[in-house]
C-alpha cells in the first residue's frame, strides 16, 4: 500500500469502536489529541478558511437570529469594525439597516478580504490581536464567533479598547456549551465567568451579558454575546 500510515488507518478511518474513542476523548486533554493528530493545537489556518470561504455563495446566509440582536445594539452612526467579518454577511446587514455608519473589517483569509471589499466595503488582512487601525478610531467593534478560534484571547480584547473611542461599544459573541472537546477549530471554553474576568482585565467592564440562539431555525446552538463599554478617562 502506497504511503500506508498506521495512524490514518486507525484514527482517519475510524476503526477503533466509538465507545472506546468516546473513554479516549474524555482521558487524553484535547491538546495531546491534537499534537498526535495533526501536529498542531490550534487547526485554524488561513488556507482552511480561505477554502471554506471560497464555498460560500453570495447569498449565504448564518446566525440570523443573533445578528438580528446584534443589529439592536449597534449604534447608528459613527465607524464600526467587524473584527473577523469573514465574507461581510453582518456588515451587509449593518449597512442596510444603518446606512450612515462607516463600515470596516478585518479577516486573516485573503478569499474572504477580496471578497468583501468586492461588496464595497474597507477591509484589511490582519491576524488578530494585530489590527492595523489608529487608538480611539472606532465607535463600535462587533466579533462574533471569533475568540474560541484564538491562542490568546484576552490580547484581543485588549486591541479593541486600544482602537476604540472613549464611551465606545465592543459587542463580542462566542459559543456556549462548545470548547476544543466538541469541536476541532476551538482552542477556548467559555463560560460566565471567564468571560466577565477576561473583559474586565482587558479594561472593559461588561454591561450585558445575555444568551441567545444562533440559528434556531436551521441548527440548535446558542452563544454568550457580551457588551462591554470603554469608559472616558
Amino acid at each position: 500500500m502506497d504511503n500506508f500510515s498506521i495512524r490514518d488507518f486507525v484514527f482517519e478511518q475510524h476503526c477503533i469502536p466509538w465507545k472506546v474513542r468516546l473513554i479516549g476523548r474524555r482521558l487524553i486533554p484535547w491538546q495531546i489529541r491534537r499534537m498526535f493528530l495533526h501536529g498542531q493545537k490550534n487547526l485554524n489556518t488561513p488556507s482552511a478558511m480561505d477554502k471554506r470561504y471560497s464555498e460560500q455563495g453570495d447569498d449565504f446566509v448564518s446566525m440570523e437570529n443573533l445578528y438580528g440582536v446584534i443589529l439592536g445594539l449597534v449604534p447608528n452612526r459613527g465607524k464600526l469594525l467587524d473584527a473577523g467579518c469573514g465574507i461581510g454577511v453582518l456588515l451587509r446587514m449593518i449597512r442596510d439597516k444603518y446606512p450612515a455608519v462607516e463600515l470596516f473589517g478585518t479577516d486573516f483569509s485573503r478569499v474572504a478580504v477580496d471578497r468583501t471589499r468586492g461588496y464595497g466595503f474597507s477591509v484589511e488582512r490582519a491576524v488578530l490581536p494585530d489590527i492595523p487601525f489608529p487608538d480611539n478610531f472606532f465607535t463600535c467593534v462587533v466579533c462574533t464567533e471569533v475568540l474560541e478560534h484564538l491562542d490568546d484571547p484576552a490580547a484581543t480584547l485588549r486591541e479593541f479598547r486600544r482602537i476604540l473611542a472613549d464611551d465606545g461599544l465592543v459587542i463580542v459573541s462566542v459559543p456556549k456549551d462548545m470548547g476544543p472537546d466538541h469541536c476541532d477549530e476551538h482552542v477556548q471554553d467559555f463560560d460566565e465567568a471567564k468571560l466577565r474576568k477576561a473583559f474586565s482585565e482587558s479594561g472593559l467592564p461588561i454591561t450585558q451579558l445575555s444568551v441567545v440562539e444562533r440559528e434556531p431555525h436551521r441548527k440548535p446552538g446558542s452563544s454568550y454575546l457580551v457588551v462591554a463599554e470603554k469608559a472616558a478617562r
